[in-house]
C-alpha cells in the first residue's frame, strides 16, 4: 500500500497488484482490500482522539466485493461519513484502473477510555 493522502475526513492509497497479495485463483485477495481499508480508517479515527487515555476500537466492519482485480493497481478512497460524538463511521471504496468500483467496505469505530 502506498498512502497518497491522509486526513481526519479523507484518505487515499494505491494498492499495486503483486504476487504477495493475490489469492490462489490469481485475483487480488479480498483480505488485501479489507486490510487496507481497515488500516486507512483506523488511522483516520486517531485524528478524533481528544486525550491521551482514549483509544479507538472497531465496533463493526463489512465489505462487498463487486468485481475481481487481476493485474491492476487498485485505488482506495476512504471517507468519514458520520461522526456522532465518539462514534465514527467510514466508507472505503476500491477502484480498478478503469475507475470502476471493485469493492466497498464500511467500518464503525468508537473512541473510549479502556477500563
Amino acid at each position: 500500500m502506498k498512502v497518497l493522502n491522509l486526513t481526519a475526513e479523507i484518505s487515499e492509497a494505491d494498492i499495486p497488484y503483486s504476487q504477495n497479495n493475490r489469492a490462489l485463483h490469481g485475483f487480488m485477495h479480498g483480505g488485501c482490500f479489507f486490510t487496507v481499508g481497515d488500516t486507512l480508517t483506523s488511522i483516520m479515527a486517531f485524528f478524533h482522539v481528544e486525550n491521551e487515555k482514549e483509544r479507538t476500537f472497531t465496533m463493526d466492519a463489512s465489505i462487498r466485493y463487486l468485481r475481481p482485480v487481476r493485474t491492476e493497481t487498485v485505488y482506495a478512497k476512504a471517507r468519514l461519513v458520520q461522526k456522532n460524538g465518539k462514534l465514527l463511521e467510514y466508507v472505503c471504496d476500491f477502484f480498478n484502473e478503469e475507475n470502476k468500483r471493485a469493492a466497498q467496505a464500511k467500518y464503525k469505530y468508537v473512541i473510549a477510555e479502556p477500563r
